[in-house]
């Protein structure tokens, strides 16, 4: 069942929410530096997801979705982000469901005040997930994975975020004989 990349994750919430972009089909590349050369300067972003415009992705244990826009970093990634014209979500501890759908973290597009980001998930027939990530009026990433054909959860009648959210926490529990996640 463990069959993520055997990378060395910062966090568990790193280590959680790339289990769940693999569980969707999404390859995100994971801390892929950029390089900003008006002034020499990297950043490793969690992750980038590819697309036209790719989206940044930066995992934050902070406590309530509210604090995500004076959280130190996630303003940090922010500016960076938004300097190279590209939107930065930032997620937090897991998905939660809301009444306007699963709120997946907080956006922060270039020129926009910072907004709820949604993951909608719409598992079509023969295992396809389309998966999407908007704002109330935005869509920011979409995809279409074959991926989830081939998964067992394919197969299954519990299709929610929540549902494979706990599947990837059971993917990326911590191994303390390994030591760091």
């Amino acid at each position: 069942m463990d069959d993520l990349p055997q990378l060395r994750y910062r966090s568990l919430l790193e280590k959680r929410w790339d289990a769940m972009f693999n569980l969707l089909g999404i390859e995100p590349d994971y801390e892929y530096p950029l390089d900003f050369p008006n002034n020499g300067e990297n950043w490793l972003p969690d992750w980038i997801l590819p697309g036209d415009p790719p989206l940044l992705v930066e995992a934050k244990g902070v406590a309530g979705f509210q604090d995500m826009d004076s959280h130190a970093e996630i303003l940090r990634a922010k500016r960076k982000a938004n300097s190279i014209g590209l939107t930065l979500v930032a997620v937090g501890p897991k998905p939660v469901k809301t009444e306007e759908g699963v709120l997946f973290g907080v956006a922060f597009q270039p020129r926009q005040i910072p907004t709820k980001a949604f993951l909608d998930l719409d598992f079509g027939t023969k295992g396809f997930v389309n998966v999407t990530v908007r704002t109330r009026y935005d869509v920011l990433y979409q995809s279409t994975s074959e991926a989830f054909r081939e998964s067992e959860l394919a197969h299954s009648d519990k299709f929610s975020a929540n549902y494979l959210w706990r599947v990837a926490q059971l993917q990326s529990r911590w191994n303390p004989k390994k030591g760091t996640p």
